[in-house]
């Protein structure tokens, strides 16, 4: 499957990040972080991510997607400019993601940024107004046809749940805390929304199959 190809391409870019970095906590580190391979992560690491509420580092998703299609955007943006841009060139900067998501092994967190930037693509390409939830509600239907089994998955929980909360939850938050106003606050007040937002959504997931609640998440999420 394609999801198989990109995994055992994952093999060898891992064996050139443990050529790389001889510390082989490191090239853990460094896997988990750039690709989601957590195989020969140290799980004391991996605990004190996950007992500081930073684990979605050691997550491939949508921060990582999001990441990827930022850099994608921006070279096509340096590439082609005024009357050459066309309309349908905005599907450009998606193949790194398709790329990325395969490499992946197509981890249910990273499929549902990949569908979520491409129905935004695509309705800038039709000149759509876009609405966050429905982009979101989209992905989680077309990725469902395609697997119905995901349904069950933690992660695709977790990505789904966290992702609806900040689009319903951050704006309130900033609202009511009075953080929308003056540069600095606006900054931190969002970092610390959409926190606050992903855990409040996952924490009943978290609390039912890990039996753990981070306590330090906001201030590790912020730094």
């Amino acid at each position: 499957s394609l999801g198989h190809w990109g995994l055992e391409r994952r093999k060898k870019l891992v064996g050139i990040l443990e050529s790389a970095l001889p510390d082989p906590r490191l090239s853990a580190l460094a896997s988990a972080m750039l690709m989601g391979e957590k195989t020969d992560l140290d799980p004391a690491m991996d605990a004190a991510f996950r007992q500081a509420g930073v684990v979605h580092v050691l997550c491939v998703s949508g921060l990582h997607t999001g990441t990827v299609y930022a850099a994608g955007l921006a070279l096509f943006s340096l590439i082609v400019r005024g009357p050459r841009r066309r309309k349908w060139m905005e599907c450009i900067p998606l193949l790194p993601v398709a790329a990325f998501a395969i490499l992946t092994g197509m981890a249910p967190s990273v499929v549902r940024a990949t569908g979520m930037l491409s129905l935004y693509a695509v309705s800038r390409m039709l000149g759509r107004r876009t609405e966050g939830i429905n982009i979101l509600a989209g992905a989680a239907f077309l990725m469902l046809q395609v697997r119905p089994a995901w349904l069950y998955s933690l992660g695709f929980q977790l990505s789904f749940l966290a992702v609806a909360a900040i689009m319903l939850l951050s704006g309130p938050i900033m609202l009511k805390s009075g953080l929308g106003y003056g540069r600095w606050r606006r900054a931190v007040g969002g970092l610390a929304s959409v926190s606050l937002s992903a855990q409040a959504g996952t924490a009943p997931i978290s609390l039912g199959a890990f039996h753990s609640f981070p306590l330090w998440f906001l201030p590790a999420n912020l730094l």
